[in-house]
């Protein structure tokens, strides 16, 4: 099992899908990220999905944050690190491809796939 975690940010100005409504946008992510994920592994649950405005200003463009975490088996287990580090790039790469479509312009921070049970031997941190 492994614990994979995406976050990303993008500007409302370029996109409709926060159109008032950031629980059909978490939905519409959590589905989005989950027919990707089932593309490298037969099993995924989706944890969290949230979407946080980094901008509260009326006149700027409003800046959001987007975390979100899912468990996932894959057939292969464990998988090598070089492999992970591949697909780390290659989930990227999707990601960023299918959120250009929906707010045309996406920065993705970070994509990280880590095995599950040696995840409780490492400290996670995002800031």
């Amino acid at each position: 099992m492994y614990t994979v975690t995406f976050h990303m940010h993008y500007l409302e100005k370029f996109g409709e899908m926060l159109p008032g409504d950031r629980t059909n946008a978490e939905n519409h992510l959590r589905e989005l990220v989950k027919h990707i994920l089932l593309e490298f592994f037969i099993a995924v649950a989706i944890d969290q999905v949230s979407i946080f405005a980094l901008t509260e200003s009326e006149e700027e463009d409003k800046r959001f944050s987007v975390r979100i975490t899912a468990h996932c088996m894959s057939k292969a287990s464990p998988l090598i690190p070089q492999e992970l580090t591949r697909m780390e790039l290659v989930l990227e790469d999707r990601i960023s491809c299918a959120l250009l479509e929906l707010v045309g312009m996406v920065d993705v921070e970070d994509v990280s796939i880590v095995d599950a049970s040696t995840q409780k031997e490492r400290i996670l941190s995002y800031h």
